[in-house]
C-alpha cells in the first residue's frame, strides 16, 4: 500500500475571506456566543462549497469532543 502523499490525488484549495462576518458577528451577537456562532457560519460556508464540488464529506481536523458550546448538536445545520 502506498502512503497518501504518493497517491494521485486532486487537491482544491479554497479560501473565504471572512472578515465582513466576523464584523457582523461582532456587532450583532453576544460576546458569550461568538465563537459558536463563528463556526456555525464556517461550517455552513463549507457545506456549500463541498456541495458545488460534489465533496461528500469535511474534514476540519478538530477533536469531537469540544466543549459544551460546540459540540455536534449545537453546531448541526438544517438542510
Amino acid at each position: 500500500m502506498e502512503p497518501l502523499w504518493q497517491l494521485p490525488i486532486a487537491c482544491v484549495f479554497v479560501a473565504i475571506n471572512f472578515e465582513p462576518v466576523v464584523g457582523e458577528i461582532l456587532e450583532k451577537v453576544d460576546d458569550g456566543q461568538m465563537g459558536v456562532v463563528l463556526k456555525r457560519m464556517m461550517v455552513r460556508a463549507a457545506s456549500k462549497v463541498a456541495e458545488r464540488y460534489g465533496v461528500q464529506a469535511l474534514v476540519t481536523g478538530e477533536a469531537l469532543g469540544q466543549v459544551s458550546s460546540q459540540t455536534l448538536t449545537k453546531l448541526a445545520l438544517d438542510r
